[in-house]
């Protein structure tokens, strides 16, 4: 029989088994908030690189339908320096793509004119519109030789056109 005083002796040796100290408290609390932290991270991880990125939006410019971008170009016709860079600055504001301005063949241009080359008149007529011509004024000349869509030449009567009548 054994005492009080007897101590369980190790299967494996002579040594007595010791029960295990206890352990502090505040140690399994720390181990616990640090397993959950982890844990935590760990899901983050999984949902941050399984979800698709962010689409772009419908305004990206590489997913504009380019038939619906109408380029103008810029004339002048009446010789009087500038007035081709305050219609291209105008339209601009206005959001038109303008790519380019230049002169026309002669500076004898009595009425300014939208000449349509792409055959959309609806866009000829927005054009025309807000620059204060009636579509009387809009030419059609198809031609795919041309770079713009749309040309205006500014004739002598450019101070009634709507950038220079501005208030």
């Amino acid at each position: 029989m054994t005492g009080p005083d007897d101590s369980i002796q190790n299967p494996t040796g002579n040594e007595p088994l010791l029960p295990e100290p206890p352990q502090s408290k505040s140690l399994m609390i720390i181990i616990g908030v640090l397993g959950s932290l982890s844990l935590i991270f760990i899901i983050m991880l999984i949902v941050n690189f399984s979800t698709q990125p962010p689409q772009p939006s419908d305004l990206d410019p590489e997913k504009i339908d380019p038939k619906l971008v109408i380029q103008i170009q810029v004339l002048n016709g009446n010789g009087v320096p500038k007035v081709t860079d305050q219609v291209v600055a105008f339209l601009r504001q206005q959001g038109f793509d303008v790519i380019d301005k230049g002169n026309y063949s002669s500076f004898n241009v009595a009425e300014s004119v939208v000449i349509d080359r792409i055959g959309d008149k609806a866009a000829a007529k927005k054009l025309a519109d807000g620059l204060g011509l009636p579509a009387a004024r809009i030419l059609t000349q198809v031609s795919w030789e041309y770079y713009a869509d749309l040309t205006v030449v500014i004739g002598k009567d450019f101070k009634s056109l709507t950038p220079f009548n501005k208030k």
